[in-house]
């Protein structure tokens, strides 16, 4: 195969499987809503244990300090205490 021919049969495969793949999305919405999916867990109902801590973020850590991203806008800082705030797993 010549080069120009092997361009025009991967031009063709590549169309083939944008086709597949826009069709899979048409046919197989991700879904958006929680009450769409085949099953949720809930971190209220994880079981009382000794190795999983549950507990709102430390936003009085006195690191806290504002910071300018490098794309603009503002960004928080948390400091290591805070850093785990939802959940934490201990081994």
């Amino acid at each position: 195969m010549d080069a120009e021919k092997l361009r025009i049969a991967r031009d063709k495969l590549t169309r083939v499987f944008r086709y597949l793949e826009a069709l899979n999305q048409h046919r197989n919405p991700a879904k958006r809503q929680i009450h769409e999916q085949l099953w949720s867990f809930w971190l209220r109902d994880l079981p009382e244990h000794p190795s999983i801590q549950r507990g709102a973020a430390n936003h009085s850590c006195s690191k806290d300090k504002e910071r300018q991203p490098p794309g603009g806008g503002r960004r928080r800082e948390l400091c290591s205490e805070g850093a785990a705030s939802a959940l934490d797993l201990h081994p």
